[in-house]
């Protein structure tokens, strides 16, 4: 989570219910005692806190994450849903999975006290705001042939197809959380949300303009159970390094810290450290269609050729864990879906030279590798500046290639430039090899984005090439499996596909991970007791954890006041659609469908291959292929933004 680092902030808290009339919420310009005030750092203020416009400061998906409740709730570290991230508490389809009906949980209240409906639901996954066709970039829209409110807490979608994975979908996965229908009404899909905020989660923003380096919440009185901070003030910085210095010197409480600086933040002793296991991911990104990309035994060369656990000492100071054991592209750490039978390598350079003889690469007296026309082995290796941690690994990656006889020259400049150079192919980047960090996070742990090429969450110019997996036969082994995935009607049957790809993955090599670093956050221990002493502080790759939030107590000796305010101004808006529309209330016109809960079935996924079997899924490898593609190439603005540590 280091590269796109979040900020949160804070809520004050009615403390005296018996002297505050129903409805009333905190007032923006009057906060809590500062023994209750949350201090954090986080990197790059948010250009929004409005998930369909959020593009600039990964630390605005942390805020939305405590604002407002998602769908379906997130996932943990290991795989496991998050449920108290939740707004919804049961979902039901029927049969043939057409029909669906997703209920709010009881009790569930905006900041302002009014009740979270069904509505909010509608509207907040209508074609006015996650499903209209600017920011659908799952293109769930059109699979909605309507969509209606049963009563005041179950929002009702009938589907034109089947989909078995419709909630799962609209849940923290891909869209973010459910929006108040009043103010998507009145102030339209582009709305910021900066300004006393109404939120059914933890904390809310007001009155913050984008730009600004600090930004305070307010805690929503009506969330259940209510924590003991009061307020969050944030101070954001441009760079993850900076952030080391609030920490030492104790005028922040919690922040992300450079793996590099982890040292130095310890010498204070209040200092403590959250260490999150092969939270992140950093990658070696190449077009395996290319020579000398598309020879398998190349790309295992690079694998067993490089010491990854060295490269996690001298880069990321030792905070990681290899990806020898978890080239299929999940974390090992994701115990829920790692598949422990896949192709494990190790740092073997005599195999790696092996390989590259048998390909046909020989060594010259000079020491230097050649292909087999005689030319000399000379790559290019790009490393963004923005992350200290990839500069580093570069370096360290071009040493250990030159100790196989390959010519490596680092290139290093800012994210932004090698993602405009790779659009446009300048200095012929597209060609050359790419070392990448990514905060996927839970995002390998999400099935959703773990069975999808890696151009859609973690490489970093998200340009998608024609094939995944080379060569072609397995590229169509890989893609009747992601097929299958998706029309599975079991969990069992999804797992199996996965671990199916995971294989793939990690024999074919579409790239190569390197390490799976740990998402390192760093506190002060002075004013704030009860921090996660395992676990995490952060969940999902994006969303701060409710549960470690609200364990967050005063430290010995501190106290605690609260005052009583005002309600903010909330924007409002009329709750009414016009008829026909798709957030209508239920009418004659609409029947709900005959649902039951849902169920696991006995069905298990198989490898599939080029035979007949594989091409008796609904869509041809082709067709399916170039589909996903342009899948791919709507969602590269709304996810990518996501994926980056920053």
């Amino acid at each position: 989570m280091h590269k796109r680092i979040s900020a949160l902030a804070v809520l004050l808290l009615l403390v005296i219910v018996s002297t505050a009339p129903a409805g009333r919420v905190v007032n923006a310009a009057n906060s809590g005692s500062s023994n209750s005030v949350l201090r954090m750092t986080l990197v790059i203020p948010p250009n929004s806190l409005n998930f369909v416009t959020l593009s600039t400061g990964g630390s605005g998906y942390q805020i939305i994450g405590e604002e407002y409740q998602q769908m379906n709730g997130i996932h943990n570290p290991d795989g496991t849903l998050a449920p108290h991230h939740s707004i919804i508490d049961w979902t039901k389809h029927n049969a043939n999975f057409t029909g669906w009906e997703l209920n709010v949980a009881l009790g569930t209240k905006w900041s302002d006290g009014s009740n979270v409906t069904s509505q909010d639901i509608l509207t907040t996954y209508g074609p006015s705001f996650y499903l209209n066709s600017t920011f659908d970039f799952l293109g769930l829209g059109p699979e909605v042939a309507n969509e209606y409110a049963l009563n005041s807490t179950t929002a009702v979608y009938n589907l034109t197809a089947p989909d078995p994975l419709f909630d799962q979908k609209l849940g923290g996965s891909y869209y973010g959380g459910v929006y108040p229908a009043s103010v998507i009404q009145s102030q339209g899909n582009s709305y910021n949300f900066f300004t006393n905020a109404k939120v059914n989660g933890l904390f809310y923003a007001a009155n913050y303009s984008a730009g600004q380096t600090t930004m305070t919440l307010y805690r929503n009185p009506y969330f259940s159970p209510a924590p003991n901070i009061s307020e969050i003030d944030i101070n954001f910085v441009e760079t993850l390094s900076l952030t080391a210095t609030y920490i030492q010197s104790g005028s922040t409480d919690l922040a992300p810290v450079e793996w590099s600086n982890v040292p130095s933040v310890l010498k204070n002793p209040n200092v403590g450290i959250i260490d999150e296991k092969g939270f992140d991911m950093t990658t070696l990104e190449y077009n395996d269609s290319m020579y000398p990309y598309n020879v398998t035994a190349f790309r295992q060369a690079l694998v067993y050729g490089i010491n990854q656990s060295g490269l996690i000492n001298q880069a990321f100071g030792g905070y990681g864990i290899p990806g020898y054991n978890g080239e299929g592209a999940i974390s090992p750490t994701v115990t829920t879906w790692y598949n422990p039978n896949q192709t494990k390598y190790n740092f073997d350079q005599a195999k790696a030279a092996t390989l590259l003889t048998q390909a046909g690469f020989t060594k010259g007296s000079d020491g230097l590798l050649r292909y087999p026309n005689g030319t000399t082995i000379s790559l290019n290796l790009w490393a963004d500046t923005d992350n200290t941690a990839d500069s580093t690994a570069a370096s360290y990656v071009s040493t250990a290639l030159r100790s196989l006889g390959i010519q490596a020259t680092v290139h290093t400049t800012t994210e932004a430039n090698i993602i405009g150079d790779y659009n446009n192919n300048l200095q012929g980047v597209r060609s050359s090899v790419l070392l990448y960090t990514a905060s996927t996070a839970m995002l390998p742990g999400v099935p959703f984005y773990a069975i999808l090429p890696g151009w859609t969450y973690y490489w970093g110019p998200t340009v998608a090439s024609h094939y995944w997996e080379w060569p072609p036969s397995v590229d169509q082994q890989y893609w009747a499996n992601e097929s299958a995935f998706w029309n599975a009607t079991s969990d069992t049957a999804r797992n199996g596909y996965l671990a199916n790809v995971e294989s793939i993955n990690a024999q074919a090599l579409p790239t190569v991970v390197l390490a799976y670093p740990d998402n390192v956050w760093a506190y002060n221990s002075q004013r704030w007791a009860g921090w996660p002493t395992h676990g995490d502080i952060d969940v999902g790759g994006g969303y701060f954890n409710n549960t470690a939030l609200i364990d967050l107590h005063p430290a010995t000796g501190i106290t605690t006041t609260t005052s009583i305010a005002t309600s903010p101004s909330i924007p409002t808006g009329t709750t009414s659609t016009s008829a026909g529309s798709a957030t209508q209330t239920a009418s004659s016109s609409n029947t709900a469908p005959s649902v039951s809960q849902s169920t696991t079935n006995t069905q298990t996924g198989q490898v599939i291959t080029s035979s007949s079997s594989a091409q008796s899924q609904s869509m041809s490898y082709a067709l399916y292929a170039v589909a996903a593609i342009v899948v791919i190439a709507i969602i590269v603005g709304a996810v990518y933004a996501l994926r980056r540590r920053r």
